[in-house]
């Protein structure tokens, strides 16, 4: 079978490493991987790099221009990658696209794997994210899918009330617990090197990522308290990496930046950290903070607190590890307050994280390996 992965943040290549590597062992399989969106771009990590660390046996990169994160400057690039995959498709004539998550470039992606009548097999559908625009776009990739790979049996449940037939609809678990499981560790020496950040000059360090609330139309707002929480933290190291390439997120990094000038050597600023480097850190720092999918769904293997700001993962199933809380100086500094304090800090290391138990790039493997791609495009709408 010819399959067609797309990764276009260090974010979705993390979690579709595991199962890159078992489709690319499996003679069953002719692996092709497609790198576009915020890879390209110089200017948030070169993650493209990574990529490439990675050994991938075939790699084709799309370039799509994502630097203008204006709402119109993020409707024209979708267009773009939507242009670009359906002539990169019609090369390639892949049996099968693997697609993961709800980014806007992600559903640009599979309206022309859609078009050209690809069958589509769709990653950790069903999920609820009520504060990001990525909810509406991660059922509209489900109701465009062919084969679905949700996360957790409430979420399958989800997808099949969304009209796809039970027979078609896989709870596999979360690919970030493989990563939890697999990955080979950074030492802590090569860490602080390529942070250049003690990890031991502070009395506890947080890590930090906040994303844009792209429902909201105050992210400046936002940003001011969040950001003026943070900078009344005291002997806490703050390690920050950038926003990814939604509307408002220019907006983050120079509020980034203004901490950075304001708490000088407390704060770390990495435009991305790496898969390997971001699991790795996880295991020196007290707490996570922002709002990141990262704090709902790998955090908690790593038995410390998230603390979750917002409504951008609001409606995930979440682990007793996760504080939530709105935006608002006192009331973040006091959920990070929580999270480092030795009660919740003890807590955290028997917390479950409900994704799952490492397996899951085996089981979507074996799946694939029974499917039948002739007239899979071909969907009758299930009444639940």
């Amino acid at each position: 079978m010819k399959v067609a992965l797309v990764t276009s943040t260090r974010a979705d290549f993390g979690l579709l490493l595991p199962l890159i590597q078992k489709l690319e062992a499996d003679p069953s399989f002719s692996v092709s991987i497609l790198a576009t969106g915020s890879h390209t771009d110089s200017s948030r990590g070169d993650t493209l790099q990574e990529v490439h660390n990675e050994g991938i046996q075939d790699l084709h990169v799309i370039e799509v221009d994502t630097n203008d994160t204006s709402d119109v400057g993020v409707a024209v690039s979708a267009a773009h990658t939507l242009e670009k995959f359906s002539t990169k498709f019609e090369e390639l004539k892949p049996d099968l696209v693997v697609l993961l998550g709800d980014r806007y470039e992600i559903l640009s992606v599979t309206m022309a794997a859609f078009l050209l009548k690809l069958p589509i097999a769709h990653i950790s559908g069903g999920d609820v994210t009520t504060g990001a625009l990525d909810d509406s776009i991660r059922h509209s990739i489900t109701k465009l899918s062919h084969i679905h790979f949700p996360t957790t049996e409430e979420y399958r449940q989800r997808v099949i009330q969304l009209g796809e037939q039970p027979d078609r609809v896989f709870n596999v678990g979360n690919l970030c617990i493989d990563n939890v499981k697999m990955l080979e560790k950074v030492e802590l020496k090569e860490l602080e090197q390529f942070l250049e950040f003690d990890l031991n000059r502070f009395k506890q360090n947080i890590l930090v990522t906040l994303h844009p609330e792209t429902t909201r139309d105050n992210q400046a707002s936002l940003n001011d308290a969040f950001f003026n929480a943070l900078a009344q933290l005291e002997d806490v190291g703050i390690i920050i990496t950038y926003p990814n390439h939604d509307a408002g997120g220019d907006t983050i990094i120079e509020s980034i930046q203004n901490l950075k000038r304001q708490k000088g050597e407390a704060v770390c600023v990495r435009e991305s950290l790496g898969m390997r480097r971001y699991h790795s850190l996880l295991t020196h720092v007290n707490a996570v903070v922002g709002n990141s999918s990262s704090g709902i769904t790998e955090v908690p293997s790593y038995g410390i607190p998230t603390v979750d700001v917002g409504d951008r993962q609001q409606g995930r199933i979440r682990a007793e590890s996760v504080i939530n809380v709105d935006y608002g100086d006192a009331s973040i500094q006091n959920a990070i307050t929580l999270a480092l304090g030795e009660k919740m800090q003890h807590a955290c290391l028997s917390a479950t994280n409900p994704y799952g138990d490492g397996n899951t790039a085996e089981r979507i493997v074996e799946t694939l390996k029974r499917i039948e791609t002739n007239g899979l495009i071909k969907k009758v709408f299930y009444d639940a």
